[in-house]
């Protein structure tokens, strides 16, 4: 392997770790979402499937808002950070699939 293959391999491994922490921290799977937080949920996966890195930050900073507000729950904001980290790290395709994958659990619900 050359630098570059060992970075995106590494990389890779992180987001993993990083999508599976969070899952287990949201006990296991994606977590159930309240009305604010799907929402957010929508909202991530817009910005994720047309890939507008300039939304990321102002994405971010409304989970946060809610969370401060208790809007939404620690899992609920674990859950909707995932894309949010991934799509920062330029790795869109994950982080669509992620958004998608929480809005696909709450219609299972």
């Amino acid at each position: 392997m050359n630098g570059k293959q060992v970075l995106a391999t590494s990389q890779r491994l992180l987001t993993a770790a990083g999508c599976c922490a969070a899952m287990m921290a949201a006990g296991c799977g994606s977590p159930t979402l309240g009305p604010q937080a799907y929402e957010r949920a929508k909202l991530v996966e817009n910005l994720t499937d047309y890939r507008r890195p300039e939304q990321i930050a102002l994405a971010r900073g409304l989970i946060e808002e809610d969370y401060s507000a208790h809007k939404i729950t620690a899992d609920e904001r674990e859950a909707l950070l995932v894309p949010l980290n991934l799509a920062e790290n330029d790795r869109w395709d994950a982080a669509a699939e992620q958004a998608r994958d929480l809005l696909i659990a709450q219609q299972k619900r």
